[in-house]
């Protein structure tokens, strides 16, 4: 009985854990439609999870919106980090704020630009 009870409880740790990526749509699976811009932070949107940036650089996918205000939708696994003095430091979206300096990397999905990773305190010329 402690067997099943085992055999049970692990599959429905392994189905709780794929299921979730098996849901995502499938352009985050893959590797198409990256981008990477850098800019200033211009507001941050903790309920929304939203961030938006002034836009300083991009690659080709995002180089329209240079000199823009681009809004970037975050993720429970985006990855923030803080590049410090001392190293990296891992952050939250709520410890962004205007006028910060950022670089977002992540995919385009139906026009959302969908955060993966987001790196305060970069340089931006």
């Amino acid at each position: 009985m402690k067997k099943l009870l085992i055999v049970v409880i692990l599959l429905a740790l392994m189905v709780a854990t794929v299921i979730p990526v098996l849901a995502a749509p499938e352009e985050l699976k893959g590797g198409q439609n990256r981008y990477v811009v850098a800019g200033i932070v211009t507001a941050v949107d903790t309920g929304a999870k939203t961030l938006t940036i002034h836009v300083v650089l991009a690659n080709k996918k995002a180089k329209s919106y240079i000199g823009q205000d681009l809004t970037i939708q975050t993720l429970d696994t985006t990855y923030f980090v803080e590049k410090t003095g001392h190293g990296k430091v891992k952050i939250t979206l709520a410890d962004l704020s205007p006028n910060d300096t950022v670089r977002v990397k992540g995919r385009v999905i139906d026009s959302v630009f969908y955060a993966f990773k987001v790196k305060a305190g970069v340089h931006l010329p």
